[in-house]
């Protein structure tokens, strides 16, 4: 079998089994308390907003906001992710496939993080000592293999904008034996899961 014939599979199988993910809101309160305990007092956070079945993230951000912790979600411009500083969930719209994203317009040219008319919508990207990426993701491994959706959009935006990452996962994803990680792949920092915290730093 093809090896990314083989990840498609895995990939399917992991989207369906966490689909049906018993205890979740359990598994999420662990997450969040790990995730508290690992960053008491975190820089600027650029994390994604969660969407269907994945590790929740939105009390992670309330949270955060509570304390006056600079917060940034992701918008797509086609297959690009622009990072952009919220101040309330209540404020992201959705986009075409539901998913919450900072309400900014779609024709953005992101491609200068010094344009003013980025950083007059609140446009952040990770170049501080101390921010921090959240990364989604659907199945991982203990060695730093981060499987996304198969768009390779945190690859890339990682690639040029390199920073500390932290994963979240639920452990039903996270895979015993090493998955196989393509050139273009960029290896986690730290995974966070109900019942671990695996730090690769």
């Amino acid at each position: 079998m093809r090896k990314d014939t083989a990840m498609s599979i895995l990939r399917h199988v992991k989207i369906e089994e966490r689909n049906r993910l018993q205890g979740r809101e359990e598994k999420n309160k662990a997450i969040y308390d790990r995730f508290f305990q690992t960053f008491p007092d975190p820089g600027r956070v650029f994390i994604y907003v969660d969407f269907r079945a994945e590790v929740e993230t939105r009390k992670i951000i309330e949270t955060l906001l509570e304390r006056d912790i600079p917060v940034a979600a992701p918008k797509m411009f086609g297959l690009d992710l622009g990072f952009f500083r919220i101040r309330s969930l209540r404020l992201l719209r959705p986009n075409a496939n539901g998913i919450l994203e900072p309400d900014v317009p779609d024709k953005l040219i992101i491609q200068d993080p010094k344009n003013q008319t980025l950083l007059d919508y609140g446009f952040m990207v990770p170049d501080q000592p101390g921010d921090l990426m959240i990364l989604p993701g659907v199945a991982f491994d203990t060695v730093g293999t981060r499987m996304g959706y198969g768009l390779g959009c945190y690859d890339r935006y990682l690639k040029e904008h390199p920073c500390l990452t932290c994963a979240l996962s639920y452990e039903m994803q996270i895979q015993s034996e090493p998955m196989v990680r393509k050139a273009s792949d960029i290896p986690y920092d730290l995974l966070i899961s109900e019942k671990r915290l695996i730090d690769l730093r």
